[in-house]
This record gives C-alpha cells, structure tokens and sequence, in this order.
C-alpha cells in the first residue's frame, strides 16, 4: 500500500513538474521580455546591411526563442558572397547574425569577354557589363571558364589562386596582374613591376617580396621593378 501511495506521489510531483515547464514556456515565448529589439549584422564588408535585412527580413518584436536559425542560415549562404554565417542569441532581446563573407582575389576576363569577380573558393561573385568596375586588380593573359557559378578548377589555376591569395593584403595597392606560366608580373599604384616568376615555392618567394616591402631602406615609390624570378638572387632596380 505504502509502494502504491509512493508511486502516486511521484507521478504527481513529474506531472506537476511538467504542467510548470509547459506553463513556463508559455510565458517565456509570449512574454515582451524576449522580445528581439536589436539585430547585430556583423562581417559585412562587400555586402551591406540592406542585402542581409532583405533575407531575413524583419526580426525585431519576434521572440528571440523562434526565430528559426538555421532556416536564417540556409537563406543567407544563397548570397554568393556569403561563405558561412552564425546566428547567435544574446538574451534577452539582441540577436546577432555573423557573416563570414567570400575574399575576392580579382577580375578576370571570361570566355564571353566580360570581366568577372572571383572569389579566393573560385566563386564567381559578379559578371559586370558596361558598369563602372570596382578598385580590384585586373587579370590579364587569363580566361575564366566556369560551370554553374563554379571557375573549373586545374592544378594551374590552384597554384595561381594560391599567388593571388598571398597578395590579398596588398589588394588595394595592385593596379593589374598580367598571367604568363613562366612569369607572373604585378604591377602596384606606386608604378613598380614585380617579376614573381612561376607559381612555384610561392609562399618563399612572398617573404623575400614582404622582407623588401617591409623594409624601412626601401620606398616602394622608388623601386621600379623587383626581379624575383631567380629567387636565390633577387634583383632590385631603383627609378632613375
């Protein structure tokens, strides 16, 4: 009798447990207190705010417990320029959506003679027509061909991409990129050429580059070339 009686008590005290939990809930997805008054949009650089608001539309005044994340998520990665993003839940009221954004490596001519934007993943970010081109290095001596967005990949192309990705950093002081196999040439603001050679042992041939540029006896204003394609000997020449 007394097991029967403990047994009953029991179930009460879970069901009371549950009815609080369903009740709690209840409250907590109607109560104003959770209630989104702010969305962060951080990670944006090539896209603004008005391209994420546009996806996921308006978020403020909806509970911050369903708002559906990973439907937010699915959406944004059919931006092209976005390569991941995370949804984060700042309570009470603050949602915070990070975008991790696609790194444009340049603008290169496809086979229909347009120039195309393409991203350091081989994405092909934007066709421009007759509109002004943004401030990226141009690449010469090379045609994209591309499937389905998709630049059609080749050991070539890789180590290639793989020069275009080291430089990222100096993006802004490269005016154009002129693709030959035997010798990459890249031409900066300051009207210095450098002779990067093949897209070989890149990453040695980058740090001797970067120990030149970061060197305080060197003004990159007077270097008129820099010849790295006999790496053991680079050769420096001075405008006259």
């Amino acid at each position: 009798m007394r097991e029967g009686c403990a047994v009953v008590k029991k179930g009460i005290v879970i069901l009371s447990f549950l009815i609080l939990l369903v009740i709690g809930t209840v409250v907590t997805i109607h109560s104003s207190y959770f209630e989104v008054k702010s969305v962060k949009i951080l990670g944006i650089h090539q896209l603004n705010a008005v391209d994420i608001v546009n996806v996921v539309g308006n978020l403020e005044g909806q509970n911050i417990f369903l708002i559906p994340g990973r439907e937010l998520v699915d959406n944004l990665l059919n931006l092209t320029r976005v390569k991941g993003v995370k949804i984060e839940r700042n309570l009470p009221d603050t949602l915070i959506i990070q975008v991790n954004e696609r790194s444009t490596l340049g603008l290169f001519k496809d086979n229909n003679n347009r120039w195309v934007e393409v991203s350091a993943d081989g994405k092909i970010l934007k066709v421009y027509g007759d509109e002004t081109l943004p401030q990226l290095p141009h690449i010469n001596g090379l045609i994209i061909n591309s499937t389905n967005g998709q630049v059609d990949a080749s050991e070539e192309l890789s180590r290639f991409f793989n020069v275009l990705t080291l430089f990222f950093p100096l993006q802004s002081k490269i005016t154009n990129i002129s693709y030959d196999p035997q010798d990459i040439q890249i031409r900066f603001t300051t009207g210095t050429t450098l002779y990067f050679g093949q897209a070989i042992n890149v990453q040695k041939r980058y740090e001797i580059f970067s120990a030149i540029w970061e060197d305080s006896n060197f003004n990159l204003e007077k270097i008129e070339y820099i010849d790295l394609r006999y790496e053991d000997n680079p050769v420096i020449r001075l405008f006259n």
